[in-house]
């Protein structure tokens, strides 16, 4: 049998022996410091023992009773580190819900300020509220776009966008192509966007909300375009007046729909920011019809409470930095926006190639007759507006070939 010298002497050796790299990294937080508790707890377990009168080998009572006393002094020192440390963490914890609920005051009070800006730039209560939550909930965070814009392989029946420091494969193939059809146009789109300027500061145009410039595309024979174009597909008339790319203009914080917004709404087309930072909006034709919606009676659906569940389950919301790109598929429309809370701010630009491709319009889910003719009517009725002038008649000419193609019915002429 042990006496207490000897169970002094073997904890003592356990002591020595300990691996302090043992305890590192277990469940202990600091081996050295549990090491350093043991070395104490032996050091007044010898003082108990040696002020033990009588103490016989083999008799454990006294030991006993001092290590009683060793682990309640013990137990009382955890419990007072234990109280501090939870004091601190809910200290912690309660500055942490005053610091969101501040955050939270302040980004509803963005957004209620933002709603009021978008509201005098022509938006409805509920898009514009809609749209001002979907910018400034948090300011701090840099734009990523959804991960369901980002895929690895085209597909033409999904809105897709592609940042532009993307170097993936497709990534790098769009922005050749983007660049490729930039440069071989007879216009370059910088004189375009400097032509935009020149007209939204004329001051008879004060009360333009944005507009539509032409820049003549036309591309060579040379240019191959169904080489180029590979893996999307061969659009049509590129080589013709008509089929031209469009440099599109939004004043700041302005309501911009329909073809005097975004040229041939419906049939697919590539979008990139050329000078700052721009928002788009997209919608399915085909969700829209479904509810009974004409293309024109949009913007007014979307304040009616069914319009407000509508634009929050079936729209598409993304930015544009300069330079991304984003794909919008056949049998969608686009709500374009500059959206900017600086004083300065005045308008922005996004260059738009359309693509009259057959193989984006083969029958799916979303590409029926009937979303074919809603597209048909709202481009038709915004051509029938401005006939007689050129761009738009030689814009109608490649629709309407198009939707022939399609197998549309032309429009009865009117007596």
């Amino acid at each position: 049998m042990v006496g207490p010298k000897g169970l002094i002497v073997k904890m003592e050796k356990l002591v020595k022996d300990a691996p302090t790299d043992a305890l590192v990294g277990s469940n202990c937080d600091d081996g050295e410091q549990i090491l350093k508790i043991m070395e104490a707890f032996r050091v007044r377990l010898m003082e108990k023992i040696d002020g033990v009168d009588g103490c016989r080998k083999g008799d454990i009572g006294a030991l006993q009773k001092s290590l009683t006393e060793m682990n309640n002094e013990y137990v009382k020192s955890v419990e007072e580190g234990s109280t501090e440390v939870a004091t601190a963490l809910e200290f912690a914890q309660n500055e942490q819900k005053k610091t969101n609920k501040l955050t939270g005051m302040k980004n509803r009070y963005k957004v209620t300020k933002y709603k009021e800006i978008l509201a005098v730039g022509g938006f409805g209560t509920k898009f514009g509220g809609r749209i001002a939550q979907a910018l400034f909930t948090d300011e701090s965070q840099d734009y990523i776009p959804d991960a369901n814009l980002v895929r690895d392989e085209f597909d033409y029946n999904k809105v897709q966008v592609w940042l532009a420091n993307d170097v993936s494969d497709l990534g790098k193939k769009v922005h050749k192509l983007t660049e490729q059809v930039q440069e071989a146009s007879q216009t370059k789109v910088a004189s375009k966007i400097e032509s935009t300027n020149v007209s939204m500061s004329n001051i008879q145009n004060d009360g333009w909300g944005g507009c539509v410039c032409v820049v003549d595309t036309v591309l060579s024979k040379s240019f191959n375009v169904s080489v180029k174009f590979a893996p999307f597909g061969n659009p049509l008339y590129m080589e013709e007046t008509g089929g031209d790319c469009w440099i599109s203009c939004c004043k700041v914080n302005k309501f911009r729909y329909g073809p005097a917004s975004m040229p041939i709404p419906g049939v697919s087309c590539m979008i990139q920011a050329k000078v700052t930072r721009m928002q788009f909006c997209v919608f399915s034709v085909h969700k829209l019809i479904t509810q009974g919606i004409t293309l024109s009676d949009f913007p007014q659906f979307l304040e009616t409470p069914g319009g407000e569940q509508f634009q929050k389950v079936n729209s598409c919301f993304f930015s544009l930095d300069v330079g991304d790109t984003a794909f919008i598929p056949f049998g969608h429309v686009v709500v374009p926006l500059y959206a900017c809370k600086d004083s300065g701010a005045t308008w922005s630009q996004a260059w738009c190639m359309p693509l009259f491709v057959e193989a984006y319009t083969v029958s799916q889910p979303h590409i029926t007759d009937e979303v074919k003719r809603a597209i048909a009517e709202h481009n038709r009725a915004h051509f029938l507006e401005k006939k007689g002038r050129r761009i738009w008649e030689a814009r109608a000419a490649v629709f309407e070939k198009f939707m022939k193609l399609l197998g549309v019915p032309a429009l009865v002429p009117v007596e």
